[in-house]
């Protein structure tokens, strides 16, 4: 049985604005040199028990409804699985990010080859890209606990090329940076799956696009959305975890939430006989996202 898959998930900027973006990903993995664990107040037991049971009851009421899903046999006019709105997106100016990174725009903006310029950096760790952004994307001590294993991009000249993670700055035609993407996969030592953790940075909002940007997922033929799940964690953080299946390949689940104004997808795989320990072990990820 395979224990690793390839990440077949398309981002593609359409006249919607729409986007689908191949991912290829190698199985290689590299040691991470991880950060100190951030110290935790410790919460009374019935202080937890509270919490606990107030995020039961959200859960149930709330209903998290930035998720779409298409019934392709239904819906004649997509042939999407779905699509995840930006309601929780929050723009980040420019300004915000380090003087390096604000020094893109002046370096790049003046190329021309098509109808956005796409710039690539490889990073050793998560931590190196924040540092090279000057913002804090993400704080998450079980996945700081784990290993990297490098993900593979094509160049347009067909070059292949990998790292522990990238970031990706997407220039709108008229030269600005529209948003910039984090991401990387995640190996937890305890388990055999991988995590593609990815977080996207609006910059803006285009005038002549919706306001809220909207990402839209296509799979290939064999492949179903088999259901949604809401979940809220402990903190609060309101989840959408949607579970792709594709035969006895097994499938993957794909969480989708905002924090702090960041869109955020956290993707993993799981062979047939490793669905439910593969939800579990996912929801212990969501819980510790600060």
């Amino acid at each position: 049985m395979e224990n690793n898959y390839r990440d077949m998930m398309d981002a593609v900027k359409a006249p919607e604005g729409l986007r689908m973006e191949v991912r290829n990903m190698s199985e290689q993995e590299r040691t991470k040199k991880t950060r100190p664990l951030p110290v935790r107040v410790a919460l009374a037991a019935a202080c937890i028990c509270a919490l606990l049971a107030t995020a039961a009851i959200a859960a149930e009421t709330l209903g998290f409804d930035f998720v779409k899903i298409f019934n392709k046999e239904e819906a004649e006019e997509t042939d999407l699985d779905y699509m995840v709105d930006g309601s929780g997106v929050k723009h980040i100016p420019l300004s915000a990010l380090s003087q390096e990174a604000q020094a893109l725009k002046e370096q790049y903006e003046d190329r021309d080859d098509g109808y956005v310029c796409t710039v690539e950096l490889a990073f050793d760790s998560w931590e190196e890209a924040e540092e090279y952004l000057g913002y804090e994307i993400m704080d998450n001590p079980v996945l700081a606990r784990g290993t990297y294993g490098s993900v593979s991009l094509l160049s347009k000249e067909g070059d292949e090329r990998s790292a522990n993670c990238w970031i990706k700055v997407i220039f709108g035609d008229d030269g600005e940076i529209t948003y910039i993407q984090v991401f990387s996969r995640m190996n937890l030592s305890a388990s055999p799956n991988g995590y593609m953790v990815e977080a996207t940075l609006y910059m803006r909002a285009i005038e002549d696009r919706p306001k809220d940007p909207t990402v839209a997922y296509k799979y290939p033929d064999d492949s179903h959305v088999e259901g949604t799940e809401d979940y809220l964690t402990p903190d609060g953080l309101e989840t959408v975890i949607v579970n792709i299946e594709r035969g006895d390949r097994g499938g993957e689940y794909n969480a989708h939430f905002f924090l702090r104004g960041i869109q955020f997808r956290v993707g993993t795989y799981y062979p047939a006989e490793e669905q439910e320990a593969a939800l579990t072990e996912l929801k212990q990820v969501l819980d510790a996202f600060e």
